[in-house]
């Protein structure tokens, strides 16, 4: 058969193979591009917390701020701002600020990070605060209420969408119970309540809990050393 002829007959059906692979390479989805469905990144501005942990039990979970999973803590873990962190049942976790407050979230908890604060959307948060040579307080946020403190040692409980405590067993804070609201101040050995009725905040001092002191001495515990045991404080 003559060359030219097998070149006609072979030429649109080399066309149409290539035709069909460039189509096929175009519709498969790149390794180094992920679908955006299947991945959503951090935002390009985000940048870490000054805050790290300083110890922890069992496996204390962290949803990332924009991203659709959750994953375990662990030592070198990072915080942004948007970021929720939960104990479950058993668990414990210790973090440190840069100023050089210690926070214990207990089992049961959910703390969620902020630009310049903390939100505790559920369970209890044990706070130790050194004296502060700056104007730098520590901010915690509880439904639509503020709880700021330069130093002491506080206990902040959170059991449901419709009230939150605060025991004080030293040092000085102020809180209010909503935006609005007017800050009421705190001394050594007073507690704060705060409830939603209709709508509507209330905030007024209770007597002390000795239960914010079990919580204290969890933090205080000689076995807590950073990043070293692993045993539930009971």
């Amino acid at each position: 058969m003559d060359r030219k002829l097998i070149l006609w007959i072979a030429a649109p059906g080399f066309l149409a193979l290539a035709v069909l692979l460039l189509v096929l390479w175009l519709w498969i989805p790149k390794d180094s591009a992920p679908a955006p469905d299947t991945l959503k990144t951090m935002p390009a501005t985000a940048v870490d917390l000054p805050i790290e942990v300083m110890a922890l039990s069992g496996r204390v979970q962290i949803k990332r701020a924009g991203l659709n999973a959750t994953f375990d803590i662990n030592a070198l873990s990072r915080f942004r701002t948007g970021d929720l962190v939960t104990t479950p049942a058993k668990t414990w976790l210790v973090l440190k600020t840069k100023e050089g407050a210690r926070l214990l979230l207990a089992s049961g908890s959910s703390l969620r990070f902020e630009d310049e604060a903390l939100r505790l959307e559920q369970g209890t948060l044990a706070c130790v605060i050194p004296p502060q040579k700056t104007r730098i307080a520590l901010k915690v946020h509880l439904a639509e209420g503020l709880i700021q403190s330069h130093e002491g040692r506080l206990v902040i409980e959170k059991a449901g969408d419709a009230a939150w405590r605060v025991d004080l067993v030293e040092g000085t804070l102020r809180l209010r119970a909503q935006e609005s609201g007017h800050f009421m101040s705190l001394k050594k050995g007073q507690a704060a309540q705060a409830t939603k009725k209709e709508g509507v905040w209330f905030l007024r001092k209770d007597a002390f809990q000795d239960r914010a002191l079990d919580a204290l001495r969890r933090l205080q515990a000689p076995e807590l050393k950073p990043l070293r045991s692993r045993k539930v404080l009971r």
